[in-house]
């Protein structure tokens, strides 16, 4: 199973050739496909970039009429609000306000990357005994913190895909921190690590800072 699904970019090559593919069971894959088909057509917006405009064009809005479940998951998500573009002319401006069934699909969406992409580094399954934490900071202060701890490990790695519109920092470990990321897909950037479920040293300082919903805020 592909560890961030093809539908995230344009159909071809460049961007789908070299996602990462890892094992995954029948019950695993079918509700990580339930959790990303939502996201999918969320994501792309966030970006002003070439790859999110093709798929928005030439993909999300063919699945939205074809997709029931989709379109009203979209719909009831946009919120119409008015403002004044750079010619001082009134104008309508579409933003997405999601509810907390919508707005739970990107966590878990989050992790099912981020366990994919251990398995791909680690060559094994994240331990049983630790979970996934993902986490969004609001303060630049928090992302240097994050950034530079991720970075302090000698074992830091980094990797590019999908023509750079995925990009991922790493460490692996073998304490009661097993992992810690910095996952950019698009322009939404993700922190993570998988711990210890016993050991929250380091959680505990995570817990204190400021964080907002995994989607905006």
């Amino acid at each position: 199973e592909h560890v961030i699904a093809k539908q995230f970019f344009p159909a071809n090559g460049l961007y789908r050739g070299d996602l990462i593919i890892v094992p995954a069971c029948t019950e695993c894959n079918r509700e990580k496909g339930r959790v990303e088909e939502v996201v999918s057509i969320f994501l792309p917006y966030v970006s002003s970039g070439a790859a999110a405009k093709m798929v928005i064009e030439e993909r999300i809005m063919s699945t939205l009429r074809k997709n029931e479940r989709l379109k009203n998951i979209y719909l009831k998500s946009i919120r119409i609000t008015y403002g004044y573009n750079e010619f001082g002319k009134l104008v309508k401006i579409s933003r997405f306000n999601f509810d907390d069934e919508t707005q739970q699909y990107f966590p878990q969406w989050a992790e099912f990357v981020i366990r994919g992409l251990y398995r791909e580094h680690a060559g094994e399954n994240v331990p049983t005994s630790h979970q996934a934490k993902i986490r969004r900071f609001v303060k630049s202060e928090h992302v240097k913190f994050w950034r530079d701890w991720v970075n302090s490990h000698v074992n830091s790695l980094s990797a590019v895909k999908a023509k750079g519109e995925v990009r991922y920092q790493f460490s692996l470990g073998n304490t009661s921190v097993s992992s810690a990321w910095i996952i950019n897909v698009y322009d939404t950037t993700i922190f993570a690590l998988t711990h210890d479920v016993q050991d929250t040293a380091l959680l505990k300082q995570i817990e204190e800072f400021a964080v907002q919903s995994f989607f905006g805020g």
